[in-house]
């Protein structure tokens, strides 16, 4: 049996022990109280149990049962000086009534004993002596440090004694063994409890102090497992025989003394013959097994020899694969990432950093670092992005974000990687690349924009004005916004391209286009929809408002004075048409404000129409 295992299994006991004593305690305690005759711990008319020395043995029952539980908590251990605490004031309190001749009427408190004795009610010197060291050993051995329990354990073991000695006291008839002069005996119960509380108490404290050694698997706690008890027994069994012998004159007593000297040694003999044949059996399995062991180990040794080389052949195919890696580094175009996740360590290439401008020696060490470097409103999403990755929601890493030049500018980058795994499946690496794309996303930008906006007056073009009109129309009839468009032409415009030229004519449509732009507010948007025809998208404005806009363009137009190539000085007029919408229907939204154009056109052209 292990150590461990065999101090669990004497705490067990102990508790059992401690609960055995706590249930005697109470029966001799209920006896008193009750006048039971039989039950105060009386055997065969010795000396009874008195009443302070049942309660003593039943506070110390209950605070051995509480060392006995793991862990030993601080409440459970202000429960321990409380209980042991109640036994020591009562055994100091009649220690001094002996000590000082004094009475402190403690002794008949609970229960009149009815005897006719030198000290009535009083428990004996030997037994409140025990009781205190039993007390003072179990506050101790509950503060669980080595030198506590050490201390614990002497007290323990001096109460052992005063209880053997009372026992045997009994067994031999000898009366000073269990009665100091002028004092009440010790009771034969009281001997036996003082007894079974020591050795619960001992055994409570596990593998600490004494019982370190003797719960031990090594030779010393065999020798004091098997021989310990058999030193206690054997004393007094042979003793108990020889008295007997003696008190009923079968032999005489130099036939006695040489039968018990012999029965000793005989029996000591013995007691060292078996445990000696046990320990050789236990040595020549230890040799044997040591000797498994030596050959384990030489074999584990040849294992190791054979795996360092094998270890220094692999560190030379990687020393040579980490220069081709070097070289490939070197010469791609795009910077290497190397994140260490349980080091929080990151490894930037040189190519990396001269993306971003620094020098070898700018410290990018750690990812937290390599965040910073992002643009505040691109870094929670890629932060997102790679727990996402780390948690295995996406089989690689990529996203585009701004990252802080050395200068001061950010520039684009593609950041894309994966993560290596462990066998549970958690990341513990990352290794990825980094692409310079900011001209690709300036290119990128300068196509949509493009896309978006004509090329000769730089006002959006048809195909976006019509998508932010379907999107404008729907929220205002959601919402119960004001919408209103106005679409315009320049009046009699071929006729200018003819007598012109249509170089002329673009400039007309530029100059247009400038009044249409400083007229109108930021959120509206403005648009050439065709040829020489514009439209305005007025958000959050009645066709009223829209018309007082329209007329300012209007004029501004009219007082324009233009110049051909020909150096002919010319004016042009612009004629409008306003509708306001109705409904989410966004072609009769612009078929409405394209008839009111007609209409403005049919009245005489240079002039305001609004839909009704």
């Amino acid at each position: 049996m292990k150590s461990t295992a065999r101090a669990i299994l004497l705490a067990h006991y102990a508790r059992w022990i401690a609960a055995v004593s706590l249930l005697v305690s109470l029966t001799v305690l209920a006896a008193w109280l009750w006048h039971i005759p039989g039950l105060n711990g009386a055997i065969a008319g010795s000396t009874s149990t008195r009443p302070n020395a049942a309660i003593s043995l039943g506070f110390l029952s209950a605070a051995i049962i509480v060392l006995t539980f793991d862990p030993l908590t601080s409440f459970r251990r202000r429960i321990v000086y409380g209980l042991a605490g109640v036994a020591l004031l009562i055994a100091l309190a009649t220690i001094a009534e002996y000590v000082f001749g004094i009475r402190l009427g403690i002794d008949q408190a609970i229960a009149l004993d009815p005897e006719n004795v030198a000290n009535p009610g009083r428990m004996g010197l030997n037994t409140a002596i025990a009781i205190l060291l039993i007390a003072l050993a179990s506050m101790f051995v509950s503060r669980e440090t080595g030198r506590s329990v050490t201390i614990a354990h002497f007290f323990t073991t001096i109460a052992a004694v005063i209880a053997l000695l009372g026992m045997l006291g009994y067994v031999f008839g000898a009366v000073n063994l269990y009665r100091f002069e002028y004092t009440t005996g010790m009771a034969p119960v009281t001997a036996i409890l003082l007894f079974a509380l020591s050795g619960a108490l001992l055994w409570s404290s596990k593998d600490r102090g004494f019982m370190l050694v003797m719960n031990s698997d090594n030779a010393a706690g065999f020798l004091i497992r098997r021989i310990l008890p058999w030193v206690i027994i054997l004393p007094v069994v042979l003793g108990w025989i020889r008295l007997h012998f003696e008190q009923r004159g079968i032999l005489d007593t130099v036939t006695v003394a040489a039968i018990t000297v012999t029965s000793n040694v005989i029996a000591l003999a013995l007691l060292i013959a078996i445990n000696s044949n046990v320990l050789f059996r236990s040595e020549n399995s230890r040799e044997r097994l040591e000797e498994h062991l030596r050959a384990n180990i030489a074999d584990v040794e040849r294992q190791i020899a054979e795996r360092t080389k094998q270890v220094r052949e692999a560190t030379a195919h990687l020393a040579e694969s980490e220069k081709r890696f070097a070289l490939a580094v070197d010469g791609a175009e795009n910077g290497i990432l190397d994140a260490d996740i349980s080091a929080g360590t990151l490894f930037c290439s040189p190519r990396w950093r001269s993306m971003l401008g620094l020098s070898d020696s700018a410290w990018v060490a750690t990812p937290q670092s390599f965040l910073e470097l992002i643009h505040p409103d691109d870094r929670d999403r890629a932060v997102a992005l790679l727990l996402n990755h780390y948690k295995g929601m996406t089989a690689v890493f990529s996203t585009e974000v701004r990252m802080r030049h050395a200068d001061g500018n950010y520039r684009w980058m593609l950041s894309r990687g994966q993560a290596v795994r462990n066998e549970a499946g958690r990341a513990i690496r990352m290794v990825g690349s980094q692409t310079d794309i900011t001209e690709l996303k300036a290119l990128q930008e300068r196509l949509r924009i493009e896309s978006i906006h004509d090329a000769m007056t730089g006002l959006y073009n048809r195909r976006h004005f019509e998508e932010r009109l379907a999107s404008a129309v729907h929220l205002a009839m959601r919402h119960g916004r004001r919408l209103s468009v106005c679409i315009c032409d320049i009046d009699d415009f071929k006729q200018i391209n003819d007598r012109f030229g249509h170089a002329t004519g673009d400039r007309v449509l530029q100059a247009f286009a400038d009044i249409l732009r400083r007229e109108t507010r930021a959120e509206d948007v403005v648009a050439r929809y065709g040829g020489d025809e514009f439209c305005i998208l007025a958000v959050e404005v009645n066709v009223e408002q829209a018309a007082v806009c329209a007329e300012r363009i209007r004029s501004r137009l009219e007082a324009m004075a233009f110049l051909s190539d020909g150096r002919d000085q010319f004016s042009a007029t612009a004629s409008f048409g306003l509708a306001e919408a109705t409904s989410t229907d966004s072609a009769a939204f612009i078929s409405a404000a394209d008839r009111a154009l007609y209409g403005a056109k049919a009245q005489g052209r240079n002039r305001i129409a609004i839909a009704r």
